[in-house]
């Protein structure tokens, strides 16, 4: 029926807009990538340059108060450079489970849509042998089909995030902000033990703990870069099975399109059809009235001849 037909086009054009979504998505993926990796290796030779704590030199007077505060915020650092880590970690773990769900969701909308063009397709091809959108084999087919598109197309989508992707995408801004926030922390370290080095004579452990911080900054980054460089590929691999896809959907729509059209001429039709039908009974019943009416007249000036006779 035509009240069916609209929301099917409806569902894929929808389903047609997230995967362009999803087209355009790897370019600004891979271009997120670079500018991370990029970036990274930037701020780690900036802080691999940094002589500043090397520069600093011990104070000739002890200043305990400074000395204090210093070591109180090289702890807080510390720690919040150890969270950072294990947050930074975990974004990997969602980013891989959410790359492994994207491409799981498109490879399964994928079928499903070549079955719905399928669907389509068989509905057409039995109109051919004269059925009518209300007969039994269209209305199996039709309802069967309106039972599932809806639920298929929503495989594209995450609730809030839109196409599902996107997520993937969002999920790879955060890494990139948590990263940048990671080297902030450095930054403010490198300065907190530079002004301990400023306020106590010596201190034995200062330079070596300061370069394990950096040395375990630098081999973090370090193995970052292949995981970050992992996700040039997989937006490419979106990006490719998006552009498979949108052919196949775009027949899809098509089909349906074309199965409107159709069953807007069936329509008009049964409609033409049902009206020619109606108007000819409407003229034969109007015509029968009338041959009534004249049959009652004769029928009573018969009766008033007889009832004449007998009364003579």
């Amino acid at each position: 029926m035509l009240s069916q037909n609209t929301p099917l086009i409806a569902s894929t054009k929808n389903a047609i807009k997230n995967i362009t979504y999803g087209k355009r998505l790897g370019p600004k993926g891979k271009s997120l990538v670079k500018s991370m990796i990029r970036s990274n290796n930037i701020k780690s030779d900036a802080l691999s340059r940094n002589k500043m704590v090397y520069l600093a030199k011990y104070n000739k007077k002890s200043k305990p108060i400074d000395s204090i505060n210093a070591c109180k915020k090289i702890k807080c650092y510390e720690d919040s450079i150890t969270e950072m880590y294990a947050t930074i970690d975990k974004h990997f773990e969602t980013l891989d489970t959410l790359y492994l769900y994207s491409i799981r969701m498109l490879q399964q909308y994928a079928f499903l849509s070549s079955v719905n063009f399928e669907t389509a397709m068989y509905i057409s091809s039995i109109r051919l042998m004269h059925f009518d959108d209300l007969d039994y084999p269209i209305r199996k087919e039709k309802d069967t089909l309106m039972n599932h598109k809806f639920k298929d197309d929503s495989l594209l989508i995450i609730a809030k995030y839109g196409f599902i992707a996107k997520h993937l995408f969002n999920e790879l801004k955060l890494l990139k902000k948590h990263m940048n926030k990671l080297y902030i922390f450095q930054n403010k370290l490198v300065l907190e033990y530079a002004k301990k080095k400023r306020s106590c004579i010596s201190d034995d452990n200062l330079l070596e703990n300061y370069k394990i911080n950096i040395d375990l900054y630098q081999e973090k980054v370090s193995e970052y870069e292949p995981l970050i460089g992992e996700f040039f590929d997989r937006f490419k691999k979106i990006k490719q099975l998006c552009k498979i896809q949108m052919k196949f959907s775009k027949l899809e729509l098509k089909a349906y399109t074309k199965e409107k059209e159709f069953e807007s001429r069936m329509y008009n039709t049964r409609r033409t059809s049902i009206n020619r039908h109606h108007t000819a009974l409407n003229k034969l019943n109007i015509s029968q009235k009338k041959q009534s009416v004249k049959l009652k007249r004769f029928a009573l000036m018969i009766r008033k001849k007889f009832e004449r006779k007998v009364h003579r």
